[in-house]
C-alpha cells in the first residue's frame, strides 16, 4: 500500500479516535465530577482500549490541560473581535457566545472546572497577547475586565446549556450595554 494513503489512513483514525475521546470525557463530565473520570471508564464509552487513550494523552488531566489550552488559544486567536464590545456590542456578545458555544464542543469550557483558575489563564493570555502585540495595557484596563466579565457570563450560560434562553443572553446584552454607557460616562 502507498505511504501516502497509509498516512491518510492513520490520520482519519486518530481524528475518529480524538474525536470519540472528546465525546466521551464530555457525556462523562455531566454525568459527574471532571475528578472522578477514570481513563478506564472513558475508555470503555468512547470505546477505544485503554492503551488507545494513552497513545494520545498521559492522563485525565493531561485531556484537560490540552482542551484548556486550545480553549484560551482560541479566544486569543478571536481578539480582533474585541473592540467591538464598544461599537456594538450586542453582535459582539452573539459572536462570543455562538464562537465558545461551538467550541465547547471539543473542550471543557462549560464542564465541572474551577471558573476561578480557569478565568486567570484567560486573562493571563489576553495579558501575554497584549504585550506580544505591543499594546499598552493601561489603556486597556476597562476592556479586559470588561471582556473576562463578559467571558465568565457566557460560560456560565454555557454550563447550563439545557436551561438557556434568548432571554438570558438578552439580558447579559442589556446588563453589558449598561455597564459599558458607564464606563464611557466615568471615562470621560
Amino acid at each position: 500500500m502507498d505511504n501516502s494513503k497509509q498516512m491518510n489512513k492513520n490520520d482519519l483514525r486518530s481524528i475518529k479516535t480524538e474525536k470519540a475521546i472528546r465525546k466521551a470525557f464530555h457525556q462523562l463530565s455531566q454525568e459527574k465530577e471532571v475528578s472522578k473520570i477514570t481513563v478506564r471508564e472513558l475508555a470503555q464509552r468512547a470505546e477505544i482500549n485503554k492503551s488507545t487513550f494513552y497513545a494520545h494523552y498521559e492522563t485525565i488531566f493531561d485531556l484537560i490541560k490540552k482542551l484548556e489550552k486550545e480553549t484560551i488559544d482560541y479566544i486569543i486567536n478571536n481578539l480582533a473581535e474585541f473592540p467591538k464590545l464598544f461599537d456594538d456590542p450586542d453582535s459582539f456578545i452573539d459572536n462570543l457566545y455562538w464562537s465558545l458555544s461551538d467550541c465547547r464542543v471539543d473542550n471543557i469550557v462549560h464542564f465541572n472546572t474551577n471558573s476561578g483558575y480557569f478565568t486567570e489563564k484567560i486573562d493571563n493570555a489576553i495579558m501575554e497577547e497584549m504585550n506580544r502585540r505591543n499594546i499598552d495595557i493601561t489603556q486597556y484596563r476597562i476592556f479586559r475586565v470588561l471582556a473576562i466579565f463578559i467571558i465568565n457570563g457566557l460560560l456560565a450560560l454555557l454550563r447550563n446549556q439545557n436551561q438557556v434562553t434568548n432571554s438570558d443572553i438578552e439580558y447579559i446584552k442589556s446588563f453589558v450595554k449598561s455597564g459599558i454607557h458607564s464606563v464611557i460616562v466615568v471615562t470621560l
